[in-house]
């Protein structure tokens, strides 16, 4: 997770909460993507085993947008190949969440960020998709923040950093949340 955008930036909230803010997340992301993989292959349909289920998948969508006209009338090599890369990207990357920061995170933030473009740009899942793009940022290091972007939140990181010494008041929603899930 970008801990510090700016070097020297200090916190006034401990690291142990800090440190368990970033599991949860990390949980999070753990969780929603291994379970999308999962539930595929749990559901016993034959098309995920064979890797022809997004031959139809773009029709049967709740909402199909208007690439997917063009995505179902892709070659059955690249319907295969997209949903065996759906099952690497949701049943391997996740793992990537628990180890340190580095290339392969990285390349694992591309890889799940990359499948929820796709998705977004052949369904219509309301903010559902932009939301999971947005939780495997803890992949990133902040080495990967272009400096431009990092000046540019300076103040904002200063701001939102700055803790009160009731911060574990803002924690225990968060807490609350994974307990029950």
């Amino acid at each position: 997770m970008p801990a510090r955008l700016v070097p020297g930036m200090s916190y006034q909230m401990s690291p142990f909460w800090n440190q368990s803010a970033v599991f949860m997340l990390r949980w999070l992301v753990f969780r929603l993507m291994f379970s999308s993989g999962m539930c595929k292959i749990m559901s016993g349909d034959p098309t995920w085993a064979e890797g022809t289920a997004l031959t139809y998948h773009y029709w049967t969508q709740p909402m199909p947008s208007w690439v997917s006209a063009y995505a179902h009338r892709l070659p059955l090599m690249v319907h295969k190949i997209s949903c065996w890369g759906h099952f690497v990207v949701e049943l391997g990357c996740p793992f990537a969440v628990f180890l340190p920061y580095g290339r392969l995170a990285q390349v694992c933030f591309l890889g799940l960020a990359g499948l929820q473009v796709g998705i977004l740009a052949t369904g219509n899942y309301g903010f559902f998709n932009l939301l999971s793009m947005l939780v495997p940022i803890l992949l990133l290091d902040d080495s990967v923040v272009p400096q431009p972007i990092a000046q540019w939140l300076h103040p904002y990181v200063m701001q939102s950093h700055t803790y009160s010494s009731h911060a574990w008041l803002f924690i225990l929603p968060a807490l609350a949340l994974v307990a029950i899930t």
